[in-house]
């Protein structure tokens, strides 16, 4: 799924973050993550293990891995971390070895997060674990969330991974653009979703959120906007919106868009002013965040912007511009353009940095949405997907 290349890189950049943190070391411990998933194992050491494993990184770059016997020749296989160590009995007492090697140290950074669930996958069990490893240790110093640490290892992306995802939004591109063929009046919500999903079997790839709700499809106002399942007792007529939430995944790498369609009535050869007026306002709010967006702006700004266009246009304020995605549609981390509280969280863009730009609009035809994946360069934002230029007619 992930090449040693870059998982080097991602490597490289949690020893960088130690060093901006002034973290001494980053431990993560996870077991059976086929169900108990360790996000940050995830990204740096995508195995399945079973038995305990422990991944310890320091400012120095050093890098350890204690994993099971069954577990170790696939870890030496991803060839990203310098030590592997296998154990058969004793996790424990091992660890505590490995651990020795580091101290004296003065900061511990650990996976608990409250505003970040990329950084939050170190159970109360394993916590206890650590707890009694680091008292055997003596250490005296301090913990603090890996939160920061995560951010720089899951959020700033290589250009590699920036590729993997534009690849994979592309491709999802493609596929609302054979559905502007399929999508008519008299058809369902769920009937919509089955044709979405008939494309990713072609494919033969995946879903970037569970297969139940992706794509999600609202249809007219009589719709849920819940994003859970699409209606299959609601069809399609004349005077709908049509709003399709859909989320890809291939080799690893995820994309999130919505494209809005239009059902016309006998004698209409365009959308209603209503409809034109609401999707000009979404697309002139877009083009304002991403012009706002670029390395060091606040997470706020962009969304400041979309909400400028908004006001002026008389439509109430959004009040989350969109998410950061990338392996998954949603990846954790810091939303764009939320001011809900984070304290611990650095909220500023960063160059590598993924997001969707999804500003929405209710009608009295259904809600209308055009969700945008974008990533943030050195000198500013540029689109991974292709905009949608239009409101999308279907008969």
């Amino acid at each position: 799924m992930f090449s040693k290349p870059m998982l080097e890189k991602r490597m490289q950049r949690a020893i960088a973050a130690l060093n901006e943190f002034d973290v001494d070391v980053w431990v993560m411990l996870g077991r059976e993550t086929h169900f108990t998933a360790e996000p940050a194992l995830l990204y740096l050491l995508p195995a399945a293990v079973l038995p305990l494993c422990a991944l310890v990184i320091t400012k120095k770059g050093e890098s350890v891995c204690l994993v099971g016997a069954l577990d170790a020749e696939e870890v030496e296989t991803y060839g990203a971390v310098n030590e592997v160590i296998s154990y058969r009995v004793d996790f424990e007492a091992q660890l505590v070895d490995i651990l020795k090697r580091f101290m004296p140290a003065h900061k511990i950074a650990l996976d608990y997060s409250e505003v970040d669930p990329s950084a939050d996958g170190l159970s109360y069990t394993q916590y206890k674990r650590l707890i009694r490893s680091f008292d055997a240790v003596g250490f005296k110093g301090e913990f603090l969330s890996a939160c920061n640490i995560m951010k720089r290892v899951r959020a700033q992306k290589s250009p590699e991974e920036v590729a993997g995802i534009e690849r994979t939004v592309l491709a999802a591109m493609k596929i609302y653009d054979s559905s502007r063929d399929f999508i008519r009046s008299g058809l369902s919500g769920a009937d919509i979703q089955r044709y979405f999903q008939s494309k990713v079997r072609e494919l033969d790839a995946d879903y970037s959120w569970p297969k139940l709700g992706n794509p999600f499809v609202s249809i007219g106002a009589r719709s849920s906007y819940l994003c859970k399942r699409p209606p299959a007792e609601l069809f399609a007529q004349a005077g709908d919106l049509i709003n399709v939430d859909f989320g890809l995944r291939i080799d690893g790498f995820g994309s999130d868009n919505q494209r809005s369609f239009y059902v016309l009535g006998p004698g209409e050869t365009s959308a209603p002013d209503e409809v034109q007026k609401a999707f000009e306002a979404v697309q002139a709010a877009i083009r304002a965040a991403v012009a706002a967006s670029a390395p060091g702006v606040y997470t706020t700004v962009p969304r400041d912007k979309a909400n400028e266009v908004f006001a002026k246009a008389g439509y109430p304020n959004v009040g989350g511009l969109g998410h950061e995605m990338g392996t998954f549609a949603h990846e954790g981390g810091m939303r764009c353009g939320s001011d809900y509280p984070i304290v611990e969280l650095d909220c500023h863009l960063e160059t590598g940095m993924t997001f969707t730009m999804e500003p929405a609009i209710l009608t009295s035809h259904g809600r209308l949405c055009q969700e945008e994946d974008v990533v943030i360069t050195e000198s500013g934002c540029r689109y991974l997907s292709i905009p949608q230029k239009e409101v999308w007619l279907v008969k």
